[in-house]
C-alpha cells in the first residue's frame, strides 16, 4: 500500500499562485506603460500648442519654458525606466 503525500498539492497551489501573480505583474507593467505613453503624448501635444501660435489666446504661452523643461524631464525618466527594464531582461 502506497502512502499519499499531502505536501505536493500544496506546492502545486503555491506554483499556481506564483504563476497568477507573475501574469498579473506583467499585465500591470503593460497598463502602466500604456498610461505613461498617453501622458507623454498629451504632454507633447501641450508642448506643441505652447510653442506654436496655432491657437488664438493660447493659455500656455506664458509657461513655455516650464512646459518644455517638464517634457524633457518626463522623457528622461521614461528613458531611464525603459533602459532599466531592458537590462533586467
Amino acid at each position: 500500500m502506497t502512502r499519499k503525500c499531502f505536501i505536493l498539492p500544496k506546492l502545486d497551489l503555491l506554483e499556481n499562485k506564483r504563476a497568477r501573480l507573475l501574469t498579473t505583474f506583467i499585465y500591470m507593467k503593460r497598463i502602466i506603460l500604456i498610461i505613461v505613453s498617453i501622458v507623454w503624448i498629451a504632454w507633447l501635444t501641450i508642448l506643441t500648442i505652447a510653442l506654436t501660435d496655432l491657437v488664438p489666446n493660447n493659455p500656455f504661452k506664458e509657461y513655455r519654458f516650464i512646459i518644455g523643461m517638464g517634457f524633457l524631464t518626463i522623457s528622461g525618466f521614461i528613458r531611464q525606466a525603459y533602459r532599466k527594464q531592458l537590462k533586467s531582461k
